[in-house]
C-alpha cells in the first residue's frame, strides 16, 4: 500500500500540467505501475497462484473463523456473505414501490 502511495503521489502532483497538454496520457503511468505490481505479485506471492478468486476468499473465511478473538471483534463477513445480505434489501425496496392500480 505504501509503495503504491509513494509511486502515485508524484504522478498525481503533475496532473494539472499533463491534463492541460494531453488528458488521456495521464493514465499511462498508473497502468505501468499496476503492471509492475501485478508482475511482483505473480512472482512473489505463490500461495494464490492458480487459485480461483472464490477459493482465495474461502480460505480467508477459514482464517477469520479460526483466529482468536482480538481486542476489537470483527463482525463483518467477507464478500461472499455480503452478497447474500443484499438480496433482501432489494426485495424490500421493490415492495415499497408499488404503484396502486
Amino acid at each position: 500500500m505504501f509503495g503504491s502511495m509513494l509511486i502515485n503521489t508524484p504522478i498525481v502532483s503533475v496532473f494539472p500540467i499533463v491534463n492541460s497538454i494531453f488528458p488521456p496520457i495521464f493514465f499511462v503511468p498508473f497502468v505501468f505501475t499496476q503492471v509492475v505490481f501485478g508482475i511482483y505479485l505473480y512472482r512473489h506471492m505463490p500461495e494464490t497462484r492458480g487459485l480461483a478468486v472464490y477459493d482465495i476468499i474461502e480460505s480467508m473465511d477459514k482464517e477469520v473463523e479460526s483466529r482468536a478473538a482480538s481486542i476489537i471483534d470483527e463482525k463483518l463477513p467477507l464478500i461472499r456473505n455480503r452478497v447474500c445480505q443484499f438480496v433482501p434489501f432489494v426485495s424490500i425496496k421493490l415492495e415499497l414501490y408499488r404503484p396502486e392500480l
